[in-house]
C-alpha cells in the first residue's frame, strides 16, 4: 500500500518498518544489494590477484634493471680504454684536417697511426684540446709509452702546424 508523505509522518517508526517489510520492496532491495556485494567481492578478488601478479612482475623487472645497470657500469669502465687526450691543439687547424694532423703527430712517437686506426677524433669544449679513440688498445699503450719522444720533436710538430710541445694523456 502506498502512503502519502503526511501519512508517513504520522506513523511511528515501528509501523513504517512493518509496512515496508510487508510490501516486499525491502526484500528485493536487500537481495539486489547482496548480489551487488557478491559481484564487487569477485571483482575485488580479481583486482587483488592482478595486483599480486603485477608486484611479482615489477620485482622481476627491478632485478633485471639492477643487473643491466651493473652491466652498463662494468662496460662503461672499458669505453675509455682506447681514448687519448691531446693538448694544446692550435685553433687554426681546421676540424676537417684535425684527424690527419693528429695522426701525423702521433706517428712521431714511433707508432704508425693513420686515420683508419681512429674510431673518433674531435675537439673538446676547451678548444685547445682534442680527444681521440683508437681502434686498438695496444697502439694507445705504445703511444703513451713513447710520448716522451714528442718533447724532442718540437721542430717536426711546428712543421705540422702544431704547438712545439704536445701533451698526450689518457682520457678518463
Amino acid at each position: 500500500m502506498k502512503y502519502t508523505k503526511n501519512q508517513c509522518k504520522q506513523m511511528t517508526k515501528e509501523q513504517l518498518i512493518d509496512e515496508l517489510v510487508k510490501s516486499g520492496d525491502i526484500q528485493e532491495e536487500f537481495e539486489k544489494v547482496l548480489s551487488r556485494l557478491d559481484e564487487l567481492s569477485r571483482k575485488f578478488d580479481q583486482v587483488n590477484s592482478d595486483l599480486i601478479i603485477t608486484k611479482k612482475v615489477n620485482k622481476y623487472f627491478e632485478q633485471k634493471i639492477k643487473i643491466l645497470e651493473k652491466d652498463q657500469l662494468n662496460a662503461s669502465q672499458y669505453l675509455c680504454r682506447e681514448m687519448l687526450e691531446l693538448s694544446p691543439i692550435p685553433e687554426d687547424i681546421p676540424n676537417d684536417t684535425l684527424e690527419a694532423s693528429i695522426c701525423l703527430a702521433l706517428s712521431l712517437t714511433g707508432e704508425k697511426i693513420d686515420p683508419s686506426d681512429l674510431l673518433a677524433c674531435h675537439r673538446m669544449k676547451k678548444q685547445d684540446r682534442a680527444i681521440l679513440k683508437l681502434k686498438d688498445r695496444k697502439k694507445k699503450h705504445n703511444i703513451l709509452s713513447n710520448r716522451d719522444v714528442l718533447r724532442d720533436k718540437g721542430r717536426e710538430l711546428t712543421e705540422l702546424k702544431l704547438s712545439n710541445k704536445l701533451f698526450v694523456s689518457e682520457s678518463m
